[in-house]
């Protein structure tokens, strides 16, 4: 088993970090032992993972009481050289469900990590596919994100259960993306060349669209994500992926082989989103 340390008054650290000890007190036994591996999660800018130390020694104090008085004493492995934060291996880790906060999921001063888990952020070996699709999924706007759940709910409807196949789930996504957001975004750019080229021209800053209640209401107020001028801005600092976005995507995922052991640590799993 391997360990992920959260760093805090619990945890001190020694001769310069080579060494660090962990004081718990508290009703079950820490079922750690020596030789096992254990991940600093450290808050810095973020929250991120910056050593690998290895158990040295667990001791108990007054191992009869009710509330133990446990020392857990690490080794330092290796200080990592560069940064690796918490939110690049969300999708790696089986306890995450929670993507816009993941280190909710870790509020206690430890917790266990599987192996493949812990060889992900030592090696940087993640569950790449599921990376991806989790990357595009919480990075849509709440509508896409509901409209997706209700276009996958009509395309695939079992990919919905806690059984989602990565391998089935991409094409669907990524068929979303083009007909929802690349497609739609390609016809706003014609607009906005046709309003550029007619007498609409001197109006375009004020040019946007609203939605039908407001309309109702008279309201003249729009925001400006409601305005092409805003939505063209965005557009064309994304324009590296128009065209051909979702070609691009199952390109560069098509060879990728995911380790079968993330398949089976995440057999039970469902969709990589936190819907708000």
């Amino acid at each position: 088993m391997n360990w992920i340390f959260k760093t805090g008054d619990q945890l001190k650290f020694l001769n310069d970090g080579r060494n660090a000890e962990l004081r718990l007190e508290q009703k079950p036994n820490f079922t750690g032992q020596v030789g096992e591996d254990v991940l600093i999660l450290s808050k810095r800018k973020e929250w991120e993972f910056i050593a690998h130390y290895q158990i040295s020694d667990v001791t108990v104090e007054n191992p009869d009481d009710e509330y133990k008085k446990i020392k857990v004493t690490i080794d330092l492995k290796t200080e990592f050289a560069k940064s690796k934060p918490l939110d690049d291996y969300i999708y790696s880790l089986v306890r995450v469900t929670n993507y816009s906060s993941p280190i909710k999921h870790f509020n206690r001063k430890y917790n266990r990590v599987y192996d493949v888990e812990f060889t992900a952020i030592l090696e940087d070996q993640i569950y790449q596919k599921r990376t991806v699709v989790g990357t595009i999924l919480n990075a849509l706007h709440k509508a896409h994100q509901n409209a997706f759940v209700a276009f996958l709910a009509s395309q695939q409807p079992d990919l919905l259960t806690n059984r989602v196949d990565m391998d089935r789930l991409l094409p669907v996504l990524l068929k979303y993306l083009d007909f929802a957001v690349v497609k739609p975004a390609q016809q706003l750019l014609k607009i906005a060349e046709v309003i550029n080229t007619t007498s609409l021209r001197q109006h375009y800053d004020e040019i946007g669209f609203g939605s039908f209640s407001e309309t109702v209401k008279g309201s003249d107020h729009k925001s400006s994500d409601q305005m092409i001028k805003s939505q063209i801005e965005v557009i064309n600092q994304h324009s590296k992926f128009f065209p051909g976005f979702a070609n691009e995507i199952d390109k560069q995922l098509r060879d990728i082989v995911d380790d079968r052991k993330f398949r089976r640590l995440f057999r039970n799993s469902g969709l990589p989103i936190t819907l708000y």
